[in-house]
């Protein structure tokens, strides 16, 4: 059974960035999601990666 999708908010919230940034990575081409009843969701294993990109900035980026 395939892990369920997460909204904007809900990715918001476990990565711990602010829901605006995440939609404008939506509307870059930096994060796929798929529009179901006109809400953008987001598939666990693209959360991973974007929680694994953000473990690897160096200290300095991060703020």
């Amino acid at each position: 059974m395939p892990l369920p999708m997460k909204t904007v908010r809900e990715a918001s919230a476990l990565l711990g960035i602010p829901e605006n940034e995440i939609k404008a990575m939506i509307d870059l081409g930096k994060v796929r999601s798929v529009l179901k009843s006109g809400v953008p969701r987001i598939a666990p294993d693209e959360i991973a990666k974007l929680m694994k990109q953000r473990k690897t900035l160096p200290e300095s980026g991060k703020k």
